[in-house]
C-alpha cells in the first residue's frame, strides 16, 4: 500500500480528505505549521460543517448524463468516459452540451465524490477544477500521480482565474492541459480529441 504524507492544519476539513484517501493509501497527517514548503498555498474554510452538510444536496444535483439521452446501452459502453470534477451548475451545463452527445460524462461535485467514482468506474479522462471547496485541485493531481492505476489518467485543470502566476503555477504541474472558464467549445473539443487520441 502506497503511503502519502498529508500537511494541512489540523481541523475538519483535514480529517475529511484524510478519511477519503485511507480506503486507498496508508496517510499519515503532518501540521501545516511544521512544514517547511514555502510555496504550499491553502485555504481555510469557515464553515466546513456547513459545506458538509451541503454534500448531500450537491450529490443530489450531480448525476451522470450518460444513459439517460440513449436508446441503446451498447452505445454507453463504446464511449469515451469522461470525470468532469467542479462544483458550479453553469459548468455542468456547459460541458453537457459540448460534448454529452459524444463522451460518456460522469459529474463530481466534490472532491470525495471523485475519489469515489476513480475506485467503481476509471475514465479515460479528467477535467478537474482547480479551485475546489476541501483541497485545491493540485491535490487531487498528485494523488492521482502517485497511484499505479491511474498515474496515466490525462487530467485536464479547469481555472477561473486567469493570472500569469496562478496559470504558471498550474503548468508546473505538467496537466494534460489548462482550461480558463467560461469554457470555449472550440478548446474543449480540440484538448479532448488531443488526449484521446
Amino acid at each position: 500500500m502506497k503511503r502519502i504524507l498529508f500537511v494541512a492544519d489540523f481541523n475538519d476539513t483535514a480529517h475529511c480528505i484524510q478519511e477519503a484517501m485511507l480506503s486507498r493509501y496508508q496517510v499519515q497527517l503532518c501540521s501545516m505549521k511544521n512544514a517547511e514548503d514555502e510555496n504550499a498555498e491553502h485555504k481555510d474554510i469557515s464553515d466546513v460543517s456547513n459545506y458538509i452538510e451541503n454534500e448531500d444536496k450537491i450529490k443530489n444535483k450531480t448525476d451522470i448524463w450518460d444513459d439517460a439521452e440513449l436508446d441503446n446501452e451498447a452505445d454507453v459502453d463504446k464511449r469515451k468516459h469522461i470525470l468532469l470534477v467542479d462544483n458550479d451548475d453553469e459548468i455542468y451545463n456547459n460541458m453537457k452540451s459540448i460534448i454529452g452527445d459524444r463522451y460518456r460524462v460522469s459529474v463530481a461535485g466534490t472532491e470525495l465524490q471523485a475519489m469515489r467514482m476513480l475506485e467503481k468506474d476509471r475514465p479515460d479522462m479528467m477535467f478537474l477544477s482547480y479551485e475546489m471547496p476541501l483541497c485545491e485541485g493540485r491535490i487531487m493531481l498528485e494523488m492521482i500521480r502517485n497511484d499505479e492505476e491511474l498515474r496515466k489518467l490525462p487530467v485536464v485543470f479547469l481555472t477561473k482565474i486567469a493570472e500569469k502566476r496562478n496559470i504558471a503555477s498550474i503548468i508546473r504541474l505538467k496537466p494534460a492541459g489548462c482550461i480558463l472558464k467560461p469554457l470555449d467549445k472550440g478548446i474543449v473539443t480540440r484538448i479532448i480529441e488531443k488526449c484521446l487520441r
